[in-house]
């Protein structure tokens, strides 16, 4: 009788650890869209400030081994800022990045996964007030280390929390235009880490099995 409890148990816990597998072919689909609008206005405030964001990150990537997805990501983003008293600001910026993540099962439907990245992004943000414009442009190249956990709702859907760019490592070349004034130029090395909760995310993925 305890052969039989015993190799029933074996079978339970093999059939778990079987789907748990995340099998090389299946198709990772992501991003984030998201927006904002803000609007302030009172009578002791005669000008009222308006403030508008859009960003558009797409990912899709495919299971090149079992539990292991290599994929792409492109981003947009949009920012446009009114303070009232004619001074205006726009901001865009667009880029993408490779990435590789790892899934370590931890029970059924449970997993742990480390994500790192590479990419690449462009910023431009022009300010305007009255007659003067200025312009600042930078390029950015960063590596990031994403860590998290997914549990799969369903045989595709996946809910997942994780600390983005837990580790980043940054390097950017910016131009300050500024009118009637030379243009200026810096170079900048950052280096952070971070476990705070400002960098907890929280996302839906799709994981399509191959069939």
């Amino acid at each position: 009788m305890k052969k039989i409890l015993l190799l029933s148990v074996v079978a339970v816990l093999s059939v778990s650890i079987v789907k748990a597998q995340i099998p090389k072919g299946s198709i990772f689909i992501g991003g984030q869209i998201s927006g904002n609008t803000y609007k302030y206005e009172s009578s002791s405030y005669p000008h009222p400030q308006k403030q508008n964001s859009i960003v558009v990150s797409p990912a899709i990537g495919t299971a090149i081994r079992q539990n292991l997805i290599a994929g792409i990501d492109l981003t947009y983003a949009h920012l446009k800022n009114d303070n009232g008293f004619n001074a205006v600001t726009k901001g865009n910026e667009f880029g993408g990045g490779f990435f590789l993540r790892r899934y370590a099962s931890i029970a059924n439907r449970l997993y742990f996964f480390l994500q790192g990245r590479a990419g690449y992004f462009h910023e431009k943000d022009e300010s305007s007030s009255g007659s003067s414009a200025n312009i600042n442009q930078s390029n950015n190249f960063n590596l990031g280390l994403y860590p998290g956990i997914s549990f799969a709702l369903t045989r595709s859907l996946h809910v997942e929390a994780g600390l983005n760019n837990l580790v980043l490592v940054n390097y950017s070349h910016s131009t300050y235009k500024q009118q009637g004034s030379p243009d200026q130029t810096s170079n900048n090395f950052n280096f952070n880490t971070s476990a705070s909760g400002t960098n907890l995310t929280f996302a839906l993925r799709f994981i399509i099995p191959k069939k």
